[in-house]
């Protein structure tokens, strides 16, 4: 998706310039023709998109030993060891607690509905007790240290919170009574924080009066504090250039849409094709979109139908991931929508790269003094950024140009409201090297231009017939585009040929000739009277607001089954990175990028069945609606072999009755894995070490895991047996059992 911004490129000045040469005809680039309906025909609609349910982060504790501290204030002396966390007076002074709550995977900007701290009472207390909250001001806290002074020392931001908890009167309680208020107001502070990254860490400053004894990571890891947070997602807004129904086009007949039309078009029906598209394919989907004030454009392709392409299966044709995957221009039943430049899945969640541009454009006309009109606006680069590395960019663009004032060759005459789109065409990308630096191709990006003379409209559509020069500089946030985008065209002039005050105007018809009042001669003509050269060129520069993030899925695993059936594991997505530290969102997916969602952080825990594989994708995306995808797979294997007891004693004297030893098996992953025996054998060691065999004296037999014992055999007597044991993955467990008959125990 895009941002809430307008849209500038290099490669639309041409046609922007060209717009400013209207007369008969004009020879503009590969597709230079005149649309047949100049009017505006297009407009924005900003839309603002969050996730529809809230998120839970899994409760954050610290994960060591040096993650709970406690500093005694009086000396700045650091306990990072204790066995309890004394808030805030114990025998020895008041002291100072601080809680480190590591790999928090909230995106910057997270809008933070709840957040508490459970303690669990390690020594009872109901001294009256007040504690105050503050969070450290910092991206991302670090570990404390026994550096004296390392709680007091930190900087907290300016919220506080003060609580006074209830009696603590049981040992090991956990209940509402130890858990803090509201602490949304710290934890907001830092998730808004520039700095902020998901897994970053936060550290949580606990002074006041009075003492509670809380459990300490060194006493139980399990009991440590527990910082659980409920809160959405920032929300995701972005800018859609839609065509204009139908029914509101003006170059169908209508009058000018009403802005009261437009936001009914853009709260209706964009709203809901987009809410569709959302929900369907696990893109936010909790949509509001509104029209962005009197902001509307022309583009050819609007005067044609939006042909519906309903979205398919799996969400083949809404994915930028694929090149040709954004064809789709609206769920089933709802109604299509298409942007000036595609179909509406292609202008969501891509991969853009948003750059703010000014500069200058030049146009050289015979006999006129060279124009250096203000050129501002923005310039999209599609496609993954590649820093230090070679890669293809598309470009799609909106520009804005100044008013321009001719003497001579186009009479007197100022051309404004000019304005023009362009996107390069599909296959003609600008292959940009390790420095950033590359060539748009002649040809390469289809261009629409507008501009108004008094109260006539007019309109070209066209392509560069020039190489358009690009730098693009990911690692420094800029871009750089220049070029001659026209060498040299030629519109065809023509002026009204008569005696009065019009006499060399530039004309479009008879008619507009003959509105002269003072034509009395009857000849009143308009001619083309020559062909006129015209030269333009631009340079324009400005930084990079926005770029992609990138997802990072992790390496792939292979993971043994840890658990009856298979293995609960985890997914890391914690890797991925945004350039502008924006991110807003992660999604988890199983099987495929439209399957059933299993998480919405960075990180995931599942449970994945024995002896399959699965393949789990990743979607990143940022503030400004801008995605990445990535996938990882993970193979659960099981090849621990079961575990066998024997269950017998290492000895015994001779029975008086029959014996039975029954072995058993245990596999972590097969709970049904059984027990068999497969063989046994009695025998005595002779004095001179041969093995005499007993088998009639001890009378041994065997039936599924047990062994029976009915005689037992004699003093010195050895009984060996086999047990086998065979889990469903086919690992094989064999283990001899044994039992020496012995005079007396």
């Amino acid at each position: 998706m895009r941002r809430l911004i307008q849209l500038v490129c290099g490669a639309s000045v041409s046609l922007v310039c060209a717009a400013l040469f209207m007369g008969c005809g004009f020879e503009i680039g590969v597709l230079g023709t005149y649309d047949a309906g100049p009017s505006d025909n297009a407009y924005e609609c900003g839309c603002e998109c969050e996730k529809a349910v809230l998120t839970l982060t899994p409760s954050a504790s610290p994960k060591q030993s040096s993650d709970d501290a406690e500093e005694l204030l009086a000396t700045g002396a650091m306990t990072l060891n204790g066995v309890n966390l004394d808030m805030v007076v114990p025998p020895e002074g008041q002291q100072a607690v601080g809680l480190r709550f590591p790999q928090l995977g909230l995106p910057r900007g997270a809008i933070i509905e709840t957040a508490t701290i459970q303690f669990t009472t390690s020594v009872a207390s109901s001294v009256a007790t007040t504690l105050f909250f503050r969070i450290e001001a910092a991206d991302n806290a670090a570990p404390f240290t026994t550096t004296a002074g390392n709680l007091s020392g930190r900087t907290p931001t300016g919220a506080v919170v003060h609580w006074d908890p209830l009696p603590w009167n049981t040992v090991g309680q956990n209940g509402a009574a130890q858990r803090t208020l509201d602490l949304k107001t710290l934890v907001q502070d830092v998730v808004d924080r520039a700095g902020w990254q998901p897994g970053n860490a936060m550290v949580v400053l606990i002074t006041g009066t009075g003492l509670r004894r809380a459990v300490s990571f060194d006493q139980n890891p399990g009991q440590a504090p527990r910082l659980v947070i409920t809160y959405r997602d920032p929300s995701v807004t972005f800018v859609l250039p839609v065509c204009m129904p139908a029914t509101l086009n003006p170059n169908n007949g209508n009058a000018a849409p009403t802005a009261e039309q437009l936001r009914a078009d853009c709260e209706g029906r964009v709203e809901n094709t987009v809410r569709g598209l959302t929900q369907t394919c696990g893109y936010p989907s909790a949509c509001n979109c509104t029209p962005t004030p009197a902001i509307t454009v022309f583009q050819a392709s609007c005067n044609d139908p939006c042909v519906e392409t309903p979205l398919a299966a799996g969400c083949t044709n809404f994915n930028p991931e694929v090149a040709g995957g954004t064809t789709a221009t609206n769920a089933p039943g709802d109604t299509p929508v298409c942007t000036t430049n595609s179909p509406l899945a292609s202008a969501m969640f891509g991969k853009r790269s948003a750059c703010n541009v000014s500069g200058t454009g030049l146009v050289q006309v015979p006999d006129e003094s060279d124009k250096h009109p203000a050129v501002s606006g923005l310039i999209e680069f599609i496609g993954a950024p590649c820093p230090g590395a070679s890669c293809a960019v598309g470009m799609a663009t909106r520009l804005q140009l100044a008013n321009v004032t001719y003497s001579h060759t186009f009479g007197s005459r100022t051309f404004s409201d000019l304005g023009a789109l362009s996107e390069s065409l599909p296959g003609q990308e600008a292959t940009l090297n390790a420095s950033g630096t590359g060539l748009f191709a002649p040809g390469s990006n289809g261009l629409a231009a507008h501009g108004r003379s008094g109260s006539d409209e007019q309109a070209v559509v066209g392509a560069n017939n020039d190489a358009l020069a690009i730098t693009v500089d990911w690692s420094a946030a800029t871009c750089h585009v220049s070029g001659a985008l026209i060498g040299v065209a030629d519109p065809e002039l023509s002026r009204c040929e008569n005696a009065g005050p019009f006499a060399n105007e530039i004309c479009a018809d008879d008619a507009a000739c003959g509105e002269d009042p003072e034509c009395s001669d009857g000849v009143c003509n308009c001619v083309q009277v020559e062909d006129v050269g015209v030269t333009m060129a631009m340079t324009v520069a400005g930084p990079l607001v926005n770029q992609p993030p990138r997802a990072n899925a992790g390496v792939d695993q292979t993971v043994e089954c840890n658990q009856a059936g298979g293995a609960s594991l985890g997914l890391d997505g914690s890797g991925s990175t945004d350039p502008d530290s924006n991110l807003a969102s992660f999604t988890w997916f199983s099987g495929t990028r439209a399957g059933t969602i299993i998480g919405h952080q960075s990180n995931a825990s599942i449970v994945q069945a024995a002896a399959t594989s699965a393949t789990y994708v990743l979607r990143a995306i940022d503030r400004a609606g801008q995605a990445d995808e990535d996938s990882v797979g993970v193979a659960v294997v099981d090849t621990t072999p079961p575990v066998i007891a024997c269950n017998n004693p290492p000895a015994i004297i001779p029975p008086r009755a029959p014996v039975a030893y029954t072995a058993s098996a245990t596999d972590v992953c097969d709970p049904g894995v059984a027990a068999v025996v497969t063989a046994v054998e009695c025998f005595k060691i002779s004095p001179n070490g041969n093995r005499v065999p007993k088998d009639k004296a001890c009378g041994a037999t065997f039936t599924g895991a047990t062994l029976n014992l009915k005689k037992g055999g004699g003093v010195d007597d050895q009984i060996q047996w086999t047990v086998r044991a065979v889990d469903l993955a086919g690992n094989v467990t064999t283990r001899t059992c044994e039992v020496r008959v012995v005079n007396r125990l």
